[in-house]
């Protein structure tokens, strides 16, 4: 269940990186990584969530 959310927010933040980039006045590079911070941390948690649900 939870890759199947990753999955799924990642594409929404892949659709809207050109918005982003206007609304937030940067560039493309910075959100892109922080897009890649997020999703790390959000498949961290999402692990560390299956890992307890198991146990």
């Amino acid at each position: 269940m939870a890759i199947s959310i990753i999955v799924l927010d990642s594409s929404a933040l892949n659709v809207a990186i050109s918005k982003l980039v206007v609304e937030l006045d940067t560039t493309l590079s910075v959100i892109q990584g922080i897009i890649v911070l997020y999703l790390l941390i959000l498949g961290i948690f999402g692990e560390l969530t299956t890992s307890i649900e198991a146990s």
